[in-house]
């Protein structure tokens, strides 16, 4: 993989962790909820019985993933335009990306069987 291929994917992860981030801080200072808000498919949000208690129980993990997504990116970013990321500080970024997708996946999941699927 080239050194463009890699700078490009790690500009995407620093896009999405941003993108996650705002996510968390909209969905808490308007309350509301939309299908951009990274939910599932099956989620039919005029039918979700609690959509103010999934924001309180998610809107900090949003916060959280999103920075934890953002760093990685940016750390990447940065060593990948000097041309100093070596392996061992590549697996240990995407492993930090892939440990983090993983954890808000579950909780997201877990959220949304609680608050959003009736």
């Amino acid at each position: 993989m080239g050194k463009d291929w890699d700078v490009f994917l790690d500009a995407i992860q620093v896009f999405g962790g941003a993108y996650i981030i705002f996510i968390g801080f909209d969905m808490k200072r308007t309350g509301v909820l939309t299908q951009y808000s990274l939910i599932g498919k099956n989620v039919v949000l005029s039918q979700a019985p609690d959509i103010p208690g999934f924001i309180e129980a998610m809107y900090r993990k949003y916060i959280i993933c999103g920075i934890l997504f953002l760093i990685p990116g940016l750390i990447g970013l940065y060593l990948n335009s000097k041309g100093l990321l070596d392996n061992t500080t590549y697996f240990i970024l995407t492993g930090i990306l892939a440990a983090d997708l993983i954890v808000f996946a579950y909780f997201l999941l877990k959220a949304q069987k609680r608050y959003l699927v009736s």
